[in-house]
């Protein structure tokens, strides 16, 4: 019976290890297929503010603010839009 329980706990582990391997490398995909704040700007030229600031090309609005990707110290940031909360770019921190 040990042996057993021994047995699927460590399927289970397993499985979950799998599970968040998967899901991190669907988070690190998600980030690549994320236009550069440049091929953001380039692409949606009515998006561009001013020389510095972006608006969200699916509402207008020009609260863009940034998180990373996974952990408060990554360096993969996500920029996206406050008001309707969508993806616009990517980027990496300066640190």
């Amino acid at each position: 019976m040990f042996k057993e329980r021994l047995k699927r706990l460590l399927q289970e582990t397993t499985d979950a290890l799998a599970q968040a391997f998967s899901a991190n490398q669907t988070l690190a995909d998600d980030w690549q297929r994320l236009p550069t704040q440049q091929e953001y700007m380039a692409k949606h030229e009515g998006s561009v503010l001013d020389a510095s600031g972006v608006a969200c090309h699916h509402c207008g609005s020009g609260d863009i603010a940034y998180r990373p990707l996974q952990s408060a110290k990554g360096r993969r940031l996500v920029h996206f839009c406050t008001s309707c909360k969508r993806a616009l770019f990517r980027s990496m921190a300066d640190f």
